[in-house]
């Protein structure tokens, strides 16, 4: 089972945020913290296992989302849990920061629902790796005279998403 720790002071954002993630993840554990202070102290807690992901708003109370995303990212141990600051704003200053202290992505907040849902899917795919979820939608009707850039450095990856590519 998956754990996703889901951070935000706001009670609509995260009721929208877990109806979403719950419509599109099976066999995931979500465990909501009011903010960023928190979620530190759960993951002092030695005995726990640790989440696969984190989805944490900037703006909050105590911790905000940027200095717990620094705390956090300063701990050896916690380096490889994929981290993405959900916010309100799009102040480029504010990605920028996120990004610079690893940040995983960083996301505004939809407007509407149907954006949440847009949101869990991207995260099931992009984080958790779910590719099982993901039905194909693309043909070669649709493809033809796209351009895709891919950036690898590993030669056999390049090669194997060319040819899954071109299929």
């Amino acid at each position: 089972m998956k754990k996703i720790y889901l951070v935000d002071d706001d009670e609509d954002d995260l009721m929208f945020t877990r109806q979403a993630l719950e419509s599109v993840l099976e066999d995931v554990e979500i465990i909501e913290l009011s903010d960023g202070s928190r979620l530190l102290d759960l993951m002092e807690q030695d005995d726990l296992q640790e989440p696969s992901l984190v989805l944490m708003d900037v703006n909050m109370p105590r911790v905000t989302g940027l200095e717990a995303l620094s705390i956090m990212k300063s701990h050896p141990l916690r380096l490889h849990i994929p981290v993405i600051l959900f916010s309100t704003s799009a102040n480029p200053e504010s990605v920028k920061t996120a990004y610079r202290l690893g940040a995983n992505a960083y996301i505004v907040k939809p407007a509407a629902f149907e954006g949440y849902m847009h949101v869990a899917h991207a995260i099931n795919l992009c984080f958790l790796n779910n590719y099982a979820a993901v039905k194909p939608s693309l043909n070669a009707k649709t493809l033809h005279g796209k351009n895709v850039m891919i950036i690898e450095d590993n030669s056999d990856h390049s090669s194997l998403m060319r040819l899954c590519l071109k299929q």
